[in-house]
């Protein structure tokens, strides 16, 4: 499907981005270890996994992935969430960002990070505020540094990881 396709390659980007900033991928079930069995001692470098299992969040019966999970023993001791949204085209990512923010506000257990991108200035999104909200919601008035760590378009992102962010 194009959307994956495309969703992919951008998340792909992102990837590179945190394997710059000095994360080392390790297998989901190291992260499930550390944070959810407690089994694991913290480990003493940056470390990151995909697709990790954020169980059950807004609709029932659908278990959640996000994209990635880092760890860093100083910047993110508790872990942190990093999805990543692309939009090919001005269709229904607006929609999706709604349930986004139930899903980080009120089910996810990791503060996160949304990193978005694509073509929301062909909508009316962008004319409100960087393009990640709807008629309801602006996820960046949402940025509490708790539960929503920030929101950036990707050369945002960029920027914020370069600085140190990451």
């Amino acid at each position: 499907m194009q959307s994956e396709k495309t969703g992919k390659n951008f998340e792909n980007q992102v990837e590179c981005i945190i394997q710059n900033c000095g994360y080392d991928f390790v297998q989901n079930e190291i992260m499930v270890k550390m944070f959810i069995n407690g089994t694991l001692q913290p480990y003493p470098k940056k470390i990151y996994t995909r697709n990790y299992p954020m169980g059950y969040c807004l609709f029932p019966n659908i278990k959640k992935r996000e994209e990635f999970l880092i760890y860093d023993p100083i910047l993110y001791p508790h872990g942190c969430v990093i999805t990543a949204k692309w939009q090919q085209s001005s269709g229904t990512g607006y929609e999706k960002e709604r349930y986004l923010l139930e899903n980080i506000l009120h089910y996810y257990n990791f503060p996160t990070i949304v990193v978005f991108d694509g073509a929301f200035e062909k909508t009316t999104l962008w004319k409100k505020v960087q393009g990640v909200i709807d008629a309801y919601f602006d996820l960046k008035k949402y940025v509490d540094g708790k539960k929503l760590l920030g929101v950036y378009r990707y050369n945002e992102f960029t920027i914020f990881a370069n600085g140190g962010g990451l």
